[in-house]
């Protein structure tokens, strides 16, 4: 009885229609290019985030009493002019030892000294400057192959302590709140987080690709990009249409010119720019619509989302698999831009897109894979029987080599298609029942 109601349903009797009439190749062609068409439709760039368009911030680490404070009076002139605001990452102890024993507050004062925080005061009252604590004495604690670190790595009660009184000596030679955390070398762990909530910081500001810890309060704001390449990352973004998001240069003294350092060797590919330089990529913002320059309270009083779902958000999508291994065509703009921080639904549409044209470029080339021989064997079973078998042989032999080539070269687009359309033909040139839907 089942069997008869499913052989009278409309469902089985296309199926049966489509099969006796051999259309299954046609079938599978304009499932091929409807499906193309849908990926070429939604792959047209997208416009979501903020309203008022990409907002450009600027972070200066590295601030200390080692530090050049004749550039650093003309960076802040530089970007104070143009309406803007720094974060400032200041060193409270550089090169001095940590606090040991019963005694956590051995230093009672910053080196800064004098000239410096007259400098910082001056600029925090102008509205340039938002002071952030930069480390204790950004020592190199730890040396991993990607990077250094100072925090991360260190029992949670290390690093409570470190925070706890750079955080308060600071206050006390600025005479001012500080809740901004900039880790040394951008790095942190979970521990970072908990004793930064601890001692009562509020934002923290390292690199893109941090962790977050669930049902954190804690407000992120992750560097995106240098200086060298600001122009660069604000016109793909305009270019790819996108008109909301962050991006946030991350500024050292040495990437200028005027500072007399040298670019630290992991910055070599780029070169150092003048302070002018930066002054005409301001004016150059300044000049275009869909761009403006904001500080960190500018963004808090606009409601600008800082939370930790935004930075997973953005960490899911340029960390994602088909992002990593550029499994679809560049053209079809399905990629994060390297240097904006995108909204986080932004960063959610776009990972679904990507999900969805993955699925269907590859799940086309696969119907059609299997479809076509398939149906030339129906055709013509006596004319092609013979080379089914070493066709077989050869398509296994080919995705051992792929799989062989992608380990040693890296899985990328064009493995990828090979190994599905391989799998495909080998499905394709099996022996099927005669009459499959009968």
């Amino acid at each position: 009885m089942e069997g008869d109601f499913l052989r009278g349903s409309k469902s089985f009797r296309f199926l049966n229609q489509l099969e006796r009439s051999d259309h299954w190749l046609m079938f599978s062609t304009y499932f091929v290019i409807t499906w193309l068409l849908v990926i070429f439709l939604t792959g047209i760039p997208c416009q979501a985030g903020n309203i008022d368009g990409l907002r450009v911030l600027f972070r200066y680490d590295d601030y200390s009493h080692l530090s050049n404070s004749n550039l650093e009076e003309k960076l802040f002139d530089t970007i104070g002019s143009s309406g803007g605001a720094l974060i400032v990452g200041v060193i409270p102890f550089h090169g001095k030892s940590y606090p040991e024993g019963e005694n956590p507050f051995l230093h009672t004062e910053s080196k800064l000294g004098e000239e410096k925080v007259t400098l910082l005061k001056k600029n925090v009252r102008e509205g340039v400057v938002d002071i952030s604590l930069h480390g204790y004495s950004h020592r190199k604690n730890f040396q991993y192959s990607n990077g250094s670190s100072e925090f991360a790595g260190l029992p949670a009660s290390r690093q409570q302590r470190l925070l706890r009184v750079g955080k308060a000596v600071l206050e006390k030679s600025l005479r001012m709140p500080v809740d901004i955390f900039v880790p040394p070398f951008n790095a942190y762990d979970m521990n970072t987080i908990s004793a930064l909530e601890t001692v009562g910081f509020k934002l923290l500001s390292a690199g893109e690709g941090g962790c977050v810890p669930q049902n954190s309060k804690m407000l992120f704001l992750p560097g995106t990009t240098y200086p060298q390449k600001l122009r660069t990352a604000l016109t793909d973004a305009l270019t790819s249409g996108i008109i909301g998001g962050l991006v946030v240069v991350t500024i050292h003294s040495y990437d200028f010119v005027e500072s007399g350092y040298e670019l630290p060797n992991f910055r070599q590919a780029s070169k150092q720019v003048t302070l002018e330089a930066l002054r005409r990529d301001i004016e150059w913002i300044q000049e275009r619509p869909g761009l403006s320059i904001v500080s960190f309270h500018e963004l808090l009083e606009t409601g600008e989302d800082l939370s930790g779902d935004r930075l997973v958000a953005n960490n899911r999508l340029k960390n994602s698999f088909i992002t990593h291994h550029v499994l679809l065509p560049n053209h079809w703009r399905f990629y994060p831009l390297k240097h904006v921080y995108y909204s986080q639904e932004m960063a959610d549409r776009v990972y679904c897109r990507q999900l969805w044209a993955a699925s269907i470029m590859y799940g086309a080339l696969f119907i059609l894979s299997v479809a076509a021989p398939w149906y030339f064997l129906r055709k013509q079973p006596q004319r092609f029987i013979t080379l089914v078998r070493p066709v077989r042989i050869v398509l296994v032999i080919l995705i051992a080599l792929i799989i062989l080539w992608a380990y040693t070269y890296g899985f990328y687009m064009k493995a990828a298609m090979a190994v599905t359309l391989c799998v495909g033909l080998l499905l394709g040139t099996r022996k099927w029942p005669a009459q499959p839907f009968r």
